[in-house]
């Protein structure tokens, strides 16, 4: 990261941070050159372990500076240099101040229609420009946060996955976009202009009622608008309707088409087809209009201030969604309404009363007093039947079996996926959604869209967080492009005493749609292995195992290979100098001696001693930092479990820093360990860990990335690679990267 005032050769001055991501951060500077003129700089900041990719990504960054060099238009951002310096490449862009349109839905919940429609207008001309080119530039990632709003007109940015599109190529080179926005070809085939208007009518979507759908890059499930915002017209809701259909040849043929319904809109609106709609202006009119409520309101005036409505909340972002459900067909007027089916409950049939459990305990009370008359060698014959029909009256024991809602039965016994999707997501929309919940409702939408499957179902002690990690894992799967197209259907047994019971259920196919048996099965055990533990494998499908393995445990159940640290080798690739070891968590390798903490004063006196000395520390060790002595040049280092650091480092006194060391950090680039830490709650990093490994094994993929490992090109098991982070400021910073082999 650049600091202030930092010089970029002869031309430019860094004022300040704009913002940053995941392959390039943006700074506001001065152009010395052109009379001090401010403009944006963009870093490549994207690093990769192997060559091959680190090279496609300079080709990407540059790529899109040589593309924007070839365009004019009002609504592009001009770029007015490329360069490379000190090894790292940037661009020189103009400078557009405002807001993007993801920031505004976010402040305001939603965009009102009109003026979504003038800004969708707006980008429907310069996306029209764009696929007028000779060859066609599909941008291949209209989302709001590319939508710049500058002095109310739109300005498009990041073109880093644009390409140029030739109808003879059989598919894209990269299947990158952003999820929930993007549609199903761009993962699975050819894009062409008709993508961009998939991803443009999400956008108008996700603006009118602000429904996020950043969850997924598989098919949507585009709930009509009208649905979670009443306000929205029938046309907006028509247009939206046909730009998001999943076949490309049911939507508009080309831009100028959506753009004329959108000036539909906008003339119903009362506005001036052509005319810039001020964003300004809204904000004024709902000032004035809340000045004049207030003013009557302390007159005494019997008129009642109606309070807005708040926004729908959004369900978790990226979504894969149902084919079956997408509302209006190609040919439909703007004036059509699109509405989903209702959600019913499928018809429950009536059961007959098994007598199976009435004939068991019969049989079992008719063994107990017979045995009591036999001969010994019979009497251990029936005991040994009357332990086995016990353990089927357990399995029968209704109290062992999880209740299951109506959508839930809807699902599970076949029904309309789409009636189960909307019951399910009601409650996650609206942010009451159990962790469990939203699992279930994350499972509805991947049966829904149409994909390939596979069935995993996850075994594990209740209280063990383990709903909210396998959610967070599945979403930051579908941030991956699936190479054969599967998806993963998590089916989680939370388990407080019945194993037996819950095996079982695990086993025979209860918890897939239609009876599906489980592809494979993760068990993450109790602590305590019950009685007779070993025993209840026998009909399991190919079996996962999390934590340490007890000689209980069966022999078939595979593990991931945990590969311990080697601290002494990553002290010495770090090159910090002279250290003293204090932590106790993790213990020092063995070629390194362990000091006795001697708190904080007793670091002050050895810091003085040798004040070049960096002090080795834990977490705990490390609580009430900034109430330490000061003593100007310490240095303090701290080995951070695999997804226990923390998103803020703990307050450093002044002339002290603080350095953490991790193999997985916010800083990372593959989007399956930041799903980890963006989730804003504690997850169980083991189970998290051996999810992505038996993950990518049930999905075919040859290269994953979990906490602790990632595979290489041949798809074996390697360490991950050690970041180092520096506290700065009240955030951490990313230093350098090593590796852990």
């Amino acid at each position: 990261m650049l600091a202030p005032g930092t010089r970029i050769g002869p031309r430019y001055v860094i004022d300040r941070l704009l913002g940053q991501g995941g392959m390039s951060n943006l700074y506001i500077a001065t152009d010395l050159t052109q009379g001090n003129a401010v403009r944006v700089i963009k870093e490549m900041t994207a690093r990769y372990a192997d060559p091959k990719e680190q090279q496609q990504a300079e080709d990407l960054f540059m790529r899109e500076a040589q593309l924007l060099a070839t365009l004019n238009h009002p609504h592009i951002p001009k770029v007015f240099d490329k360069f490379r310096f000190q090894g790292k490449y940037y661009l020189s862009m103009e400078y557009c101040p405002g807001d993007d349109l993801g920031k505004l839905i976010q402040d305001r919940g939603t965009i009102e229609e009109k003026w979504a429609a003038t800004w969708g207008a707006q980008m429907a001309t310069v996306l029209y420009y764009l696929h007028r080119q000779n060859p066609p530039i599909v941008f291949r990632d209209v989302k709001p946060s590319n939508i710049m709003i500058v002095n109310d007109q739109v300005k498009l940015i990041d073109f880093g996955i644009a390409r140029l599109f030739t109808s003879a190529k059989k598919g894209d080179t990269m299947r990158i976009g952003s999820p929930g926005y993007a549609p199903p070809e761009q993962y699975s085939g050819q894009t062409d202009p008709r993508s961009d208007i998939y991803a443009l009518g999400v956008t108008l979507h996700h603006a009118v009622t602000g429904y996020d759908p950043t969850i997924s890059q598989t098919p949507f499930l585009i709930p009509p608008a009208r649905t979670l915002n009443p306000k929205v017209s029938p046309e907006m809701e028509a247009l939206i309707a046909r730009s998001t259909q999943l076949d490309p040849d049911k939507r508009y043929d080309n831009c100028l088409d959506m753009k004329r319904d959108l000036q539909v809109v906008m003339r119903n609106h009362g506005l001036m087809v052509g005319a810039s709609v001020p964003f300004s202006a809204a904000n004024q009119a709902q000032a004035q209009a809340q000045a004049q409520a207030q003013a009557q309101a302390s007159a005494g005036s019997p008129v009642g201030v109606a309070q807005p409505a708040p926004p729908p909340a959004a369900p978790p972002s990226g979504t894969p969604q149902p084919a079956a459900a997408q509302p209006a067909a190609a040919g439909a007027p703007p004036t059509a309404t699109a509405t989903a089916p209702p959600a019913t409950a499928a018809p429950k049939k009536k059961k007959k009363r098994s007598l199976a459990p009435v004939a068991l305990v019969a049989l079992a009370i008719g063994l107990g007093i017979g045995a009591s008359q036999a001969p010994p060698a019979w009497r251990d014959a029936a005991g040994e039947q009357f332990s086995r029909l016990l353990a089927q009256l357990q399995l029968l024991a209704p109290a062992s079996l999880p209740v299951l809602s109506e959508a839930e039965q809807v699902l599970l016994q076949g029904g309309p996926v789409a009636a189960a999707v909307e019951e399910l997501g009601k409650e996650v929309r609206q942010g009451k959604a159990a962790p469990e919940q939203v699992l279930t409702y994350q499972n509805a939408l991947v049966y829904a869209s149409g994909r390939p499957l596979q069935r995993l179902a996850v075994v594990a002690p209740a209280g063990q967080k383990v709903a909210e990690t396998l959610a967070a894992w599945q979403r930051s799967n579908w941030n991956e492009a699936n190479r054969d197209g599967k998806m993963l259907v998590i089916a989680l047994e939370n388990v407080d005493k019945d194993w037996v019971g819950a095996l079982r259920r695990a086993s025979s196919g209860e918890l897939f749609r239609e009876g599906k048996a489980a592809d494979a099965m993760l068990v993450f055990p109790p602590d305590q292995r019950p009685s007779g533990w070993s025993n209840w494998f026998d009909k399991t499908p190919p079996l996962y195992w999390v934590g340490v393995r007890q000689s209980s445990d069966p022999q078939s159940a595979r593990m991931l290979s945990t590969l311990e640290p080697n601290y002494a080798d990553w002290l010495q690739q770090l090159q910090l100098g002279e250290s003293v070891w204090l932590s106790n968590h993790p213990a020092p390798p063995a070629t390194i001696k362990r000091e006795e903490f001697p708190g904080p004063e007793g670091v002050a006196r050895l810091l003085k001693q040798n004040p070049k000395t960096l002090l080795i520390v834990d977490g705990q060790q490390l609580q009430g930092l900034d109430s330490w002595p000061k003593v100007p040049g310490t240095r303090l280092l701290t080995f951070v479990a695999p997804g226990a650091m923390p998103l803020k480092p703990p307050a450093v006194p002044a002339g002290c820093k603080l350095y953490a060391v991790s193999q997985a950090t916010p800083f990372a680039v593959d989007p399956t360990v930041t799903q980890f830490f963006q989730t804003g709650t504690a997850l169980n990093a083991p189970l998290f860990d051996s999810l992505s490994w038996v993950g990518s094994q049930l999905l075919g993929e040859t290269r994953q990335t979990g906490l602790t490992w990632h595979t290489d090109r041949n798809g074996e098991l390697e360490a991950a690679r050690w970041n180092l982070l520096e506290a700065r400021n009240g955030h951490w910073c990313w230093v350098k990267e090593g590796s852990s082999k």
